[in-house]
Order: structure tokens, then sequence, then C-alpha cells
């Protein structure tokens, strides 16, 4: 059954950014390590609306994402990567189709909602969110 991702969601812990970062060349400064990111999903069916905005500029991105179908998105430094998308259980599972693995795990547990990103390589980064 889909997890149901519905909400305001405001980060409360990252870890693992740093090492994420460096590994496609993002300078870490790019990223102020007080930055509280603010997620707002709308989700019907599988069909997820996710518009992000930070405390340190007034800008929104709006991702939609069709689960079941691929779906690109412009990463930190502006790479643009395409991933499949499928639920496993409640997971939002994502999978980087460059061949090199990767990708993006949202769930939810202990009440947060979890953003686990993977490099595939073993370097993963950790984002943890609150419900507002």
């Amino acid at each position: 059954m889909p997890g149901d991702f519905n909400g305001k969601w405001v980060t409360c812990k990252a870890e693992g950014w740093e090492g994420f970062l460096k590994k496609f060349n993002i300078p870490t400064d790019k990223i102020p390590a007080d930055i509280v990111v603010t997620e707002e999903i709308t989700q019907s069916g599988d069909k997820i609306t996710i518009k992000s905005s930070s405390n340190k500029d007034d800008k929104v991105k709006e991702v939609i994402i069709n689960v079941g179908s691929n779906h690109k998105d412009a990463v930190a430094g502006g790479k643009e990567l395409e991933f499949t998308t499928a639920w496993d259980g409640a997971k939002l599972v994502m999978k980087n189709v460059d061949g090199k693995g990767g990708g993006v795990i949202r769930e939810i547990t202990g009440g947060q909602m979890l953003l686990t990103l993977d490099a595939g390589d073993g370097v993963i980064a950790k984002s943890y969110y609150n419900k507002a």
C-alpha cells in the first residue's frame, strides 16, 4: 500500500550531506549548514506534487511525480537526473536510470518523513522531516 506523504514537512535533521555533495563536486558552501527545507506535499493516488522552499530564499520548486513513470529532476548543481519510480510497500522508490545505481527513497518512519539519497557507491545522505 502506498505511503501517505500528504501535508507540510519541515527538516529537523540531516546526515551525510557533506560527503554526498563532495561526491558530485558541489561545493558545500552552496548548501548552508543552517538551511531549513519545507516540503508541502499533495498526493492523489500515484500523483505526488512536492513544493519545496527554504529559509534562505523566496524560491519555490515544484516537482510532480507520477509513480510508475520515469521522472526527471534537476538536482543541486543543476545536473538533470532521470529516475524510474515505483512503490515498494509504503516507500516511494526512485532509481537512477544512468546504469550507475543510486537513487532516492522517501518513507514515513516513526512519524517522520525520511528522504534517503544514495549516490550508488555507498555514499548516502539523509534528511529527516517533522510534520508541521
